[in-house]
């Protein structure tokens, strides 16, 4: 379908957005102006707190970019990586409509650079479900990888914030995403990149399941608690609380047999 240019307010800022499917254009119009619904208030909240003119930004997995114009909205300087093709170019579309520029970065993050293949979700490709677990066995795309290494070259020196959104591939990235954090913001060495994590066990769960894994429920709560141990004794918290996220706040959360293991995002570092 033809783009439909619309508006949507994000933390408050009310950009131009461009609608090149019917899920594009329903995802928009749950964040008009005025509109009673929301999307991931407390990730567009971390990143109000914290982009401002002299930082940059590192948007892995951008999708369409919701999280990126505030962040350049705001000032600071985006480097995006997105490999989905068509959410790809609704996100520079989306650039574009407003007048702002970013580092759009057409490669998945990965230890190396040899690639990867990626699935659409039930909605196919564009969607926000792309995913390298292939949990839904959607249409497959092969892309090209970049290592964090690479990344950070790209993001260059001064204070730096980092989002990570990639749909379950985080799992296979744990010391690649720990490394990065702590090569990003040279102005912070101490403390390395803020950091707001996305984290889908529920989907990390249901690929365990589909392999005939046994303990499935236990094995994606492990792999969580291995992936956030990677990060040492940065300060952690579940996005949008106020309480540290302990070990014992952690399996918790998940609940009495694993059973819940719904996805959620932590902030890590200040």
């Amino acid at each position: 379908m033809p783009s439909t240019v619309m508006q949507a307010t994000l933390a408050g800022k009310t950009l131009r957005v461009a609608a090149r499917s019917e899920a594009e254009r329903e995802f928009w119009e749950a964040l008009a102006p005025g509109a009673a619904g929301g999307w991931e208030d407390e990730t567009l909240a971390w990143v109000a707190a914290r982009a401002r003119p002299g930082t940059v930004f590192v948007d892995i997995g951008a999708w369409i970019g919701p999280v990126g114009l505030l962040a350049a909205r705001l000032g600071a300087r985006v480097v995006a990586l997105e490999p989905d093709p068509v959410a790809r170019a609704s996100l520079e579309e989306n650039f574009a409509l407003n007048g702002l520029r970013a580092e759009v970065i057409p490669a998945a993050l990965h230890a190396d650079g040899d690639g990867l293949t990626l699935y659409g979700g039930r909605k196919g490709l564009g969607a926000s479900m792309t995913s390298a677990l292939g949990v839904h066995r959607g249409e497959p795309v092969h892309v090209s990888t970049v290592t964090p290494a690479e990344v950070a070259d790209r993001a260059g020196p001064g204070p730096a914030l980092m989002k990570v959104d990639i749909e379950g591939h985080e799992y296979a990235l744990g010391a690649e995403l720990a490394a990065l954090r702590a090569r990003l913001g040279s102005l912070r060495p101490e403390t390395g990149a803020a950091l707001h994590l996305s984290l889908h066990p529920r989907q990390l769960w249901k690929k365990y399941r589909r392999d005939w894994k046994l303990f499935a429920r236990r094995k994606s709560f492990e792999a969580t608690r291995a992936l956030l141990a990677g990060f040492g004794e940065a300060p952690m918290r579940v996005s949008g609380e106020t309480e540290p996220l302990t070990q014992e706040r952690l399996r918790a959360r998940f609940g009495p047999v694993y059973a819940n293991n719904r996805n959620f995002a932590v902030e890590i570092g200040d």
